[in-house]
């Protein structure tokens, strides 16, 4: 009889335990889909920015854009990507045209730029969409749903900060799945005592 319930308690964790740990096995195939050049990783998925003329947005992993230039007539802007601060390409794009910067056949980043405003306090061009894909040379940056990299100033909102996620996805659904399968055991043993 107790190898009955034993084989019958093995059998119910063999069963629910993959359902709570899905989120470690999905973690694991992202992580091995970094190392696969030919898949891209979606850092950022077709967003809209605004950037002023006089400002400069920051991405993940250390690129930032920033709009050297303005010509109103011709609805063209000339744009800078840097990488933590050295230039790595500058190009004129029109309304409506792509920017997109690639490093060792590899899309980094493709944005458009939508549409360009002018008032008297400057001008502000609206981005849209915006893809960034994870640049396989650098560090990987540590995401959730709230980051926002142009807010990213090096301060205790960093991306890379690991004290933001103080309670994520994995160990909510971990303190779940131990709860469900204690809940069960209990219940398994109460059934067969009595």
């Amino acid at each position: 009889m107790s190898w009955r319930i034993s084989l019958q308690f093995i059998t119910l964790l063999v069963v629910i335990l993959p359902l709570f740990s899905g989120t470690g096995v999905v973690s694991s195939q992202l992580e091995d889909e970094n190392n696969d050049n030919d898949v891209p990783v979606v850092l950022i998925n077709g967003t809209k920015i605004n950037l002023k003329s006089d400002e400069t947005y920051s991405f993940y992993q250390g690129y930032s854009l920033q709009i050297k230039g303005i010509n109103l007539e011709n609805d063209r802007l000339w744009l800078e990507l840097t990488l933590n601060g050295e230039s790595v390409k500058d190009d004129v794009v029109h309304e409506d045209d792509p920017f997109i910067y690639s490093r060792n056949q590899t899309m980094i980043l493709n944005i458009t730029a939508d549409k360009i405003y002018s008032n008297p306090e400057g001008e502000l061009v609206t981005f849209k969409p915006v893809y960034q894909y994870l640049d396989p040379k650098l560090e990987t940056p540590k995401l959730n749903n709230t980051d926002d990299p142009a807010n990213n100033n090096n301060s205790s909102t960093s991306v890379n900060n690991p004290e933001n996620n103080s309670m994520n996805l994995t160990t909510i659904f971990t303190v779940i799945g131990m709860i469900t399968i204690g809940i069960i055991v209990v219940y398994i043993l109460f059934k067969h005592t009595s």
